[in-house]
């Protein structure tokens, strides 16, 4: 049954709002995915890292490698500014087609190959459609994952994120060489596969000692302060000793 044209893919609300929509799910499945294998362990080292919870007069306490590779996984492949606010998945903005916005040119480049291989522009494939694009996502999200952990250890113990250079880098070695085959003639219903070469994910999680795991340090974690960037601010407002200031360089 012909329904839409191709324009109405690309710029309807309606299909905009669709792909959003997957892409939310996708992404949450992936989300929920990692941390059921990876971090169910680090759930307070997490709310430490993001919350930059420490007692008074003391230093911050150490990075947890698993809590550093999500936290600024799911940041930056979000795109946003920063780690320490709650990173949940908001409403789209006026502009932003997916939720995982640093991926948004890849997921769109993929689209157009999409339309250009198939007959979408004529006929109602949408099922096809997001089965491609959230097979792709998935693989893509994971990958990029697997890219934080290899430089978890480091960065938490340098207490250092890579730069956008280095971002850039890891995003590209995350994207999956996906390949559509299907028949050429598109007029007529068919079986499309997409096939993924194998990704060797590895990583050594015997280098990854999480500093916070000791009970002591758990029954601490809800007696420390957090020190956002706010709530530093407030305090030099009301008292700007040198160790405040030295927290609001730290932060």
């Amino acid at each position: 049954m012909k329904v839409a044209l191709r324009q109405d893919y690309l710029y309807r609300d309606e299909f905009k709002n669709d792909l959003y929509n997957e892409n939310s799910r996708c992404f949450k499945a992936i989300d929920q995915y990692i941390r059921k294998k990876f971090i169910k362990k680090h759930l307070k080292c997490i709310l430490m890292l993001q919350e930059l919870r420490k007692n008074e007069n003391e230093e911050f306490p150490p990075i947890c490698p698993y809590a550093y590779a999500y936290v600024f996984w799911k940041q930056t492949l979000l795109g946003r500014e920063h780690f320490y606010n709650n990173l949940v998945i908001s409403r789209r903005r006026p502009g932003i087609t997916v939720v995982t916005e640093l991926i948004e040119s890849i997921i769109d480049d993929y689209k157009t190959k999409l339309f250009a291989h198939t007959n979408l522009s004529i006929y109602d494939n949408r099922e096809m459609f997001n089965w491609v694009l959230n097979r792709v996502t998935s693989e893509l999200c994971l990958n990029y994952f697997y890219e934080w952990l290899k430089i978890a250890v480091e960065g938490a113990e340098q207490i250092s994120v890579p730069n956008r250079d280095k971002i850039d880098i890891m995003l590209q070695n995350s994207i999956p060489r996906a390949i559509l085959k299907h028949n050429s003639d598109v007029r007529h219903n068919q079986r499309i596969e997409i096939m993924l070469p194998s990704v060797a994910r590895t990583i050594n999680l015997n280098e990854f000692k999480c500093p916070l795991s000791t009970k002591t340090m758990k029954k601490l974690l809800f007696k420390m302060n957090t020190f956002k960037p706010l709530s530093v601010a407030m305090r030099i407002y009301e008292n700007s000793s040198d160790e405040n200031k030295r927290i609001e360089s730290y932060v």
